[in-house]
């Protein structure tokens, strides 16, 4: 049976098709379904991707903040995952929890656009569940979000998602290449890769 390699450099993503396999649809809503905050299972941790100033001045109650722009500059730059699951360690999670994603961008395009890039990196780097967040009511961003520390207080030890990654060249990331990415996480596509810059290290 024939594997076809269809890359798709634009968006970061190498999709692998098997021809001639035929299996049942799992969309990205069933992957990393979108929530509402009522809804959340128990003992779920909030993530505020958004800006550190934003998250710090308010946002849920209980929430972390680990702004997506420390994840992926906006130059374009993704860091390595050695990098990444340091950064998670200092926000007290090892990636077996489940967690909850959201941003408070000024508009809601980004804030979806921010989440939904956030959501892939941690799915990469080994997260067990991720939650979307979707429409949260201002009225609802009532307290501080919780700062990172300056070294890690747990150590993250999620097994990274290596089947999902391919090393590359170093090239522009943009957060829409990674959102795309879930967005083609699915059992149409079960093979769906990631060109991760500059290789990948965890």
């Amino acid at each position: 049976m024939a594997v076809v390699w269809h890359s798709a450099r634009r968006l970061g993503l190498v999709l692998v098709c098997m021809a001639g396999t035929v299996v049942a649809q799992v969309s990205a809503a069933d992957q990393f379904p979108v929530v509402e905050i009522d809804s959340l299972p128990n003992e779920t941790i909030l993530i505020d991707v958004g800006a550190l100033d934003s998250c710090r001045e308010a946002s849920l109650p209980g929430a972390k903040c680990i702004p997506l722009d420390k994840m992926l500059g906006r130059n374009g730059r993704l860091a390595n995952l050695r990098d990444i699951r340091w950064l998670l360690g200092t926000a007290g999670l090892t990636g077996a929890e489940t967690i909850a994603i959201f941003s408070r961008a000024d508009q809601d395009s980004r804030a979806d656009k921010e989440r939904d890039a956030a959501t892939g990196i941690f799915f990469l780097a080994g997260q067990r569940k991720v939650l979307r967040l979707g429409n949260i009511p201002m009225q609802a961003l009532s307290a501080k979000g919780a700062e990172t520390a300056l070294s890690r207080v747990s150590f993250y030890s999620a097994i990274v998602r290596t089947k999902h990654l391919v090393p590359a060249k170093a090239y522009s990331v943009k957060a829409e290449y990674l959102a795309e990415f879930i967005e083609n996480l699915d059992q149409m596509m079960p093979e769906t890769k990631f060109q991760w810059p500059v290789g990948f290290r965890s």
